[in-house]
């Protein structure tokens, strides 16, 4: 993102603005049709990434940040952004504070769970993103157990790169993704944001995606270092679902869970909903969300009732 800014005369945050890639106003399911072309420069060196985190921007050609005018997340793209390189090695992650590690780690999950679940699922992207799931799973349950692990951190970074898959073959995310990009600008971290919607994004679709739902349970069970942690928080194999599966994981990383965890009050959800339903994975969620109070059903199932 930074070499891009300065490819492009970049001085603020405002300046960013300009450069808003016209096929993002504002549907972002442009995206997963690989549909529109960028407004800004190439990048003019070669780009290399050593990534420090498990969020995966580093496969991507996008990046983000908050318009200050509307705290809209405001995405960016340009052919030129890809990486000529990655380099992936766990030794320079020791100074990633755990909680950045873990959380951006359920980001990877979520990309993983929301390709397999998506409304226009890929077979090849299924294959990657089931992978991924497994090893993130396993890495960051590990990585709980003994930081240090760099084996585990290494399992986690190629996790990742299984699941950026879906992006790369235009499969798109569904609602955790597109609320959780307008949970951003209200101050919740990246991966933060997919601790809290997922299960509850997972819920809200069951009705209509269990089958696929399922292979994301199917493929949680048959991990017996996952297993033992769902059977750890009272989880039994065919009496659950991916929902409650995803929370007990999440919660055994000590992740956030509500709305409230984070500092985001209910008086804020009529500006987020608002701003959810600009973005186009909510509109490619398998429900798709159309309207305010849909929004309003999901965030009111990540909420604690003994914070209000």
């Amino acid at each position: 993102m930074l070499t891009y800014a300065l490819a492009n005369g970049i001085e603020s945050v405002e300046d960013l603005v300009r450069l808003e890639a016209s096929y993002l106003k504002p549907d972002l399911g442009a995206i997963a049709r690989g549909e529109g072309a960028s407004l800004g420069n190439a990048p003019t060196i070669p780009l290399v990434f050593i990534p420090t985190t498990l969020s995966g921007a580093e496969y991507s050609k996008f990046a983000g940040c908050t318009n200050p005018a509307n705290h809209m997340k405001v995405q960016f793209t340009h052919p030129g952004m890809f990486a000529k390189l990655v380099i992936l090695d766990p030794e320079l992650c020791r100074s990633t504070p755990d909680w950045v590690w873990r959380s951006t780690g359920v980001r990877a999950i979520d990309h993983c769970v929301e390709n397999i679940c998506s409304s226009r699922p890929k077979p090849e992207s299924d294959e990657a993103c089931l992978e991924g799931l497994g090893l993130l799973t396993k890495s960051l349950l590990r990585h709980v157990k003994e930081p240090n692990d760099m084996a585990a951190r290494l399992d986690g970074q190629l996790g990742c790169n299984k699941a950026m898959t879906g992006l790369a073959v235009h499969v798109p995310c569904g609602a955790s993704h597109g609320i959780g990009h307008n949970l951003g600008p209200l101050g919740v971290g990246h991966g933060q944001t997919s601790c809290i919607l997922l299960p509850s994004v997972m819920k809200y679709n069951a009705s209509v995606n269990s089958q696929r739902q399922t292979i994301i349970v199917d493929k949680l069970w048959s991990e017996p270092e996952v297993a033992q942690v769902l059977n750890k928080h009272g989880l039994a194999q065919g009496e659950v679902d991916a929902g409650d599966m995803l929370r007990a994981i999440f919660d055994e990383l000590n992740m956030p869970k509500s709305l409230e965890s984070v500092g985001v009050s209910r008086k804020q959800w009529e500006i987020l909903a608002r701003n959810s339903l600009a973005d186009g994975f909510c509109h490619a969620n398998a429900i798709p969300l159309l309207h305010a109070q849909q929004v309003k059903d999901i965030l009111e199932m990540c909420s604690d009732p003994a914070a209000q």
